[in-house]
């Protein structure tokens, strides 16, 4: 084994698992045609985050807010700073992001 490879071993946790470029593509294409077949299902929808990048929310900044799940608008603000240079435009469509967010905590 390379120095490489025994640190890359060192770096993972134990229950990790390595996979080749091919393993993970496949992984992900079965994900998606899953994610096609629920996006049919008119009891299951699935939420868009396209209008949150028309108003500048970037895709770093819209993973933190469903990670964390803020119940507020200020707690989104305080925890992106970087969103509140744009707060006129986008402050709508998060206020909206976070109701979606509820509405799925609420429904589990």
């Amino acid at each position: 084994m390379s120095d490489a490879e025994l640190k890359l071993q060192l770096d993972m946790s134990p229950n990790s698992i390595l996979l080749t470029n091919c393993e993970a593509a496949e992984m992900l294409q079965k994900i998606q045609a899953h994610m096609a077949i629920l996006s049919e299902d008119p009891k299951i929808k699935i939420p868009d985050c396209r209008p949150l990048k028309d108003y500048g929310v970037n895709d770093g900044e819209i993973c933190m807010i469903a990670n964390i799940g803020p119940e507020t608008i200020e707690e989104v603000y305080a925890l992106i700073p970087s969103l509140k240079a744009t707060r006129s435009i986008n402050e709508g469509k998060i206020a909206e992001a976070l109701t979606a967010l509820a509405n799925i905590k609420a429904s589990k």
